[in-house]
């Protein structure tokens, strides 16, 4: 749900980049989880990370989560081409949860 946006910021903006997805998701996703969640505090939780979840200006263990998970889809697209050296280097740098590291170095240089 954190990219919803994407469909909406490519038809009004003819791009899909990531501070227009912040803006143009949670109008989307709103709608999805007030019918669908009966906790209005989550359904602001998941708002708020949908708003940040290309800045990085939010700080909560689901938002860390959610960047760690986008990270490690996004690694092989961004970052595919360079050596195990400093795909190691990114992923100490870029993770921020130890699950996150573990599943980042197991699934791209091989660690148990």
């Amino acid at each position: 749900m954190h990219d919803i946006g994407i469909v909406q910021a490519e038809r009004k903006y003819g791009s899909a980049a990531g501070h227009l997805q912040e803006v143009e998701g949670p109008p989307v996703a709103g709608p999805i989880l007030d019918k669908h969640v009966k906790d209005p505090s989550a359904v602001q939780h998941v708002l708020d990370i949908i708003a940040h979840h290309h800045n990085g200006c939010y700080d909560s263990k689901e938002f860390h989560i959610l960047r760690d998970a986008d990270m490690i889809v996004n690694i092989a697209e961004e970052m595919g081409h360079c050596g195990r050296e400093k795909l190691g280097r990114v992923i100490d740098k870029s993770m921020v949860t130890a699950e996150g590291r573990r599943l980042a170095a197991q699934r791209y240089l091989n660690e148990p």
